[in-house]
């Protein structure tokens, strides 16, 4: 996704990346090409076609995100620390990563 902001613009993988920073974001569909810079930017096609993405209003904040009021796929990503030490609890030696509790 890219944000758009006030002389500048960010590409992120989520919404919830840039949103401390602009609320202006344009979701870019698979194989786009983004030429960007701080004043402008440019959507094509891997053919090269020149594409028209609008630009959306996000609807929730930083602070949002900070309180977990977020969309369900944006918490997803928040929370994947914390799942993938859960999984791991109980399985990994934390003096030695190398080997698990079962070796």
């Amino acid at each position: 996704m890219l944000g758009v902001g006030n002389g500048e613009n960010f590409l992120a993988s989520d919404v919830s990346a840039i949103v401390a920073y602009t609320r202006d974001a344009v979701y870019l569909n698979d194989f786009d090409v983004v030429a960007v810079g701080p004043d402008k930017f440019e959507i094509s096609s891997l053919a090269g076609d020149i594409t028209e993405h609008p630009v959306s209003k996000v609807d929730f904040t930083a602070e949002d995100v900070g309180k977990g009021i977020i969309p369900l796929h944006a918490q997803e990503i928040f929370e994947q620390p914390n799942t993938v030490r859960d999984a791991m609890r109980g399985r990994l030696n934390l003096d030695d990563p190398r080997q698990s509790w079962a070796d």
